[in-house]
């Protein structure tokens, strides 16, 4: 199983729907992990629980030959947690980041074009302040936390382009 994870803002959604039109389908299985749903009460409980489902495909899906991608805000404690989790699952991580200037910039481009093209994101967020507050703060826990593991390749977007950060994480693979 392949973990995409990063802050809003770092790369992951557009790299993974990249990745779903270069690779493979009958090799590869790539969902982001709010492509169905969006939680409605607790984020925590509906995050475990899709972790869970992605895992346990992704154990059908590997004895079949076909690797399973996953994108989101994922803490490898989510993944580790999940009642689907085992060892004899392969995994490689790849976390997506920035330095918070470029996160914030990236989120307010963002929004400047849904506003202009007259769409709503997926994720209406009420204080905007605060939750790229958040997100910056998530940056530097999943930096932290994947910066010690041996899977995991952290892939610095900043000062690259999408391509260049879909080709890391193709050679990843």
């Amino acid at each position: 199983m392949i973990i995409i994870t990063g802050a809003a803002a770092t790369g992951k959604s557009t790299v993974t729907r990249l990745m779903r039109e270069q690779l493979p389908k009958d090799k590869f299985d790539i969902h982001d992990i709010d492509e169905s749903d969006k939680w409605t009460n607790s984020y925590e409980e509906w995050r475990d629980a899709k972790i869970d489902y992605w895992l346990r495909r992704s154990i059908s899906s590997n004895e079949a030959g076909i690797t399973t991608a996953l994108c989101g805000i994922i803490y490898p404690k989510n993944v580790t947690d999940a009642d689907y989790y085992t060892d004899a699952l392969p995994m490689k991580y790849f976390l997506l980041d920035a330095m918070p200037n470029t996160i914030t910039t990236r989120f307010k481009l963002k929004l400047e074009a849904q506003e202009k093209s007259g769409l709503k994101g997926r994720n209406q967020i009420d204080d905007k302040e605060a939750w790229l507050k958040r997100q910056i703060e998530i940056s530097r826990e999943l930096r932290q936390e994947y910066g010690q593991m041996a899977n995991a390749t952290i892939i610095e977007t900043t000062d690259l382009g999408i391509e260049d950060v879909l080709a890391k994480v193709m050679l990843g693979l």
